[in-house]
């Protein structure tokens, strides 16, 4: 995933101290194929939570989904998915292709989460830059709520968005759907508090930066998640 800003996210040290936004926050991370974890020494440094990478747009899907899920979940994390958005593809498809992969892993799950974010020039070839600048604002937005509402009616469930505040300023001119419709999981390596995108007041989890921690053999994306480690556990159910 791409962070809103990524100042200050020099790697940490294998095992170094994370000090989190408030007593009680519950670290996690989000991963994906090119990630090796030893899941066991990932648990037993701390973390707690995993959302891991299930597709992209329609075509690409995760070839260590399955293996990643059920590796995280045997040594105790909760773990969700998420879908990298690629808003050019249909998407009543891409995110029917989304919740076909998590249905297939089965068991308790985080909330399904969108991620929302740049999306490189490489998906059409024709150089033209990135593929939200091929849509107008409101076929922006409007790509966003079907698929936001699509999860919804799907699962019986308020999907997480994935965005930091500078993408929505810059690619949705400041509009999000509210909280009615989805909970905000927000991207911003700068010092607490994060910036939120309007007109979101809380995140429900924070992307804070990339490190280096024990269990990862290179830098992941590490975050924080805004409650207990027994609310967390709430979190997960079965998707319909």
């Amino acid at each position: 995933m791409t962070p809103d800003d990524p100042r200050g996210a020099a790697p940490a040290a294998p095992g170094a101290a994370r000090v989190p936004p408030f007593i009680g926050a519950v670290h996690g991370v989000d991963i994906n194929h090119d990630d090796d974890i030893d899941w066991p020494v990932l648990y037993a440094a701390g973390s707690r939570f995993a959302f891991i990478k299930a597709r992209e747009g329609v075509t690409f899907a995760d070839p260590d989904l399955r293996e990643n899920f059920e590796a995280a979940r045997a040594a105790g994390f909760c773990c969700g998915g998420y879908h990298f958005f690629r808003p050019l593809a249909d998407v009543a498809r891409q995110v029917d292709a989304f919740l076909a992969d998590l249905r297939a892993i089965g068991g308790l799950q985080l909330q399904p989460v969108l991620d929302l974010e740049w999306c490189g020039k490489d998906v059409t070839g024709d150089g033209t830059g990135d593929d939200w600048t091929r849509l107008t604002l409101h076929e922006r937005r409007q790509v966003i709520s079907q698929a936001l509402n699509h999860v919804k009616f799907a699962t019986g469930r308020r999907p997480l968005i994935y965005c930091g505040r500078s993408w929505v300023d810059e690619q949705l001119g400041g509009w999000i759907p509210p909280e009615g419709i989805a909970r905000l999981w927000v991207a911003d390596y700068r010092p607490y508090p994060p910036a939120m995108p309007a007109p979101f007041s809380q995140w429900e989890f924070w992307q804070y930066g990339e490190e280096r921690i024990a269990g990862c053999d290179h830098a992941v994306d590490v975050n924080w998640y805004a409650g207990t480690e027994a609310s967390l556990r709430q979190i997960l159910r079965p998707l319909a």
